[in-house]
């Protein structure tokens, strides 16, 4: 979450700041944990194996059975969608860019300088970054680039806190979660976070590890850094290797 951070405190954002609630991310087998500590461990990230008896004791909201563990992260958190979006576009007009909102996007064109033709204008640049969400691969394939995305729609839902328990589900003493029971039985995962949009309810997602739901946002800063290395031709800090674009096809136009 550093990159995180650093974006709040070069905003001064109040409203932005992190709920750094820590994340839970429970497991039933013993192969799976240890997987998502070794992980952990390798980079030196800091973290906490609990068992059944340490769930239940510091966690007793959650629901787990004998065999079931957990991997704490205390550095976990969560962040407002909407205030972290606006920080993002008031730290881009600082350093002298040009928001274009309202502005629908027909085409990319490669070349040099490459254009975006869009409803209202066309423009040129030396490099273009496409971040279209589920749309990427509508402007991909016209590059001659075949990548196997397939957007779905994936329902937020809410559990309503049973009364008299609201505190206990607040960021203070409720983490983020991710269940990863289902993995074992080839279902789905579900991840959820503290009450804190709504008032007495609990946001969860359920996610098919048949369409595994994307991670994004989460990931801006960090993402964002590197592309902004690459389009500059700065060295990167990130090793950039296993997200080459090549990865789905080398007879791209890119």
């Amino acid at each position: 979450m550093t990159e995180w951070q650093c974006l709040t405190v070069k905003c001064q954002c109040l409203r932005m700041r992190l709920r750094n609630c820590g994340v839970l991310d429970i497991r039933d087998c013993t192969a799976s944990a240890q997987k998502v500590v070794s992980a952990l461990s390798a980079y030196d990230i800091p973290h906490e194996h609990l068992l059944t008896r340490d769930i239940r004791r510091r966690f007793p909201m959650f629901n787990v059975s004998d065999k079931d563990q957990a991997i704490y992260d205390p550095n976990g958190g969560l962040i407002r969608a909407d205030t972290a979006l606006a920080a993002f576009q008031k730290m881009f007009k600082q350093f002298g860019g040009t928001l274009h909102d309202k502005e629908l996007v027909r085409s990319v064109k490669p070349g040099s300088p490459a254009k975006v033709v869009t409803s209202c204008s066309i423009y040129a640049a030396s490099s273009v970054v496409i971040a279209a969400g589920p749309w990427t691969g509508k402007f991909a394939s016209a590059l001659g680039l075949s990548l196997r995305l397939q957007p779905i729609k994936v329902i937020p839902m809410y559990w309503r806190i049973k009364p008299g328990q609201e505190e206990a589900h607040q960021s203070g003493k409720f983490p983020c979660f991710i269940d990863a029971r289902g993995e074992t039985k080839g279902s789905f995962d579900m991840y959820g976070l503290p009450c804190e949009e709504y008032p007495g309810l609990v946001k969860f997602m359920s996610v098919s590890l048949k369409f595994p739901e994307g991670h994004g946002f989460k990931l801006a800063p960090a993402v964002g850094k590197a592309v902004a290395e690459l389009v500059t031709g700065r060295e990167p800090t990130y090793n950039m290797k296993p997200f080459k674009i090549g990865r789905f096809d080398t007879l791209a136009k890119l």
